[in-house]
């Protein structure tokens, strides 16, 4: 297991707090990502690693290793990156693909769940992974509960014989998402003036 808290060196916005709880004052003293690379890389090592929307988290990830000057990238350091998120959107019978959709889909308990948490999201995701590819009942092998056996296809898995597709954003794109990050780092600013 790999838990760490990091401060991002900047202000959280008010709507990612509303999503995951943490507040800018709540990792300030906590390392910078470039403190905790080497153990996150170690832990990621020949990995099997499971990301619901791959591409999301991939490029997070590997835009904090470039930042603090690393040579690695995820694909780089795992074995293979499965996303389940592209598996779920396989399935015919699933019309959604979020993670507490598909944990109700499953008959996953999400109840103690009132914010999102990595450490909780990354055991939910194991048991919906689990559940999609027909593997044991639950992550913690009970064997309790109807057997679950589902042909979803190949998982969606991030090779590295392939060369990755790179998508660039368009200068509107890019225009729009600066005008966003303006906009949240002002409200941040009377945020903080307020406070």
């Amino acid at each position: 297991e790999f838990h760490e808290y990091v401060n991002p060196e900047r202000s959280i916005a008010r709507e990612a707090t509303r999503v995951h709880g943490i507040r800018t004052s709540d990792l300030l003293d906590k390392p910078r990502f470039e403190e905790i690379a080497d153990a996150l890389l170690a832990f990621l090592k020949d990995a099997r690693v499971l990301i619901h929307n791959a591409s999301f988290d991939q490029a997070f990830i590997d835009m904090e290793l470039r930042r603090c000057e690393r040579p690695e990238r995820l694909e780089s350091v795992t074995s293979e990156i499965v996303d389940t998120a592209a598996m779920a959107a396989r399935d015919s019978a699933t019309k959604r693909a979020g993670l507490d959709h598909l944990c109700k889909r499953y008959g996953i308990d999400i109840s103690g769940r009132k914010l999102h948490g990595a450490l909780k999201d990354a055991s939910l995701l194991a048991s919906v992974y689990l559940k999609m590819t027909g593997g044991q009942l639950d992550i913690f092998g009970s064997g309790e509960g109807p057997s679950v056996s589902l042909d979803v296809g190949p998982a969606s898995v991030i090779r590295k014989d392939r060369t990755p597709v790179v998508i660039r954003a368009t200068p509107e794109e890019l225009a729009l998402h600066e005008a966003y990050m303006q906009a949240m780092e002002s409200e941040m600013r009377t945020d903080a003036a307020d406070s």
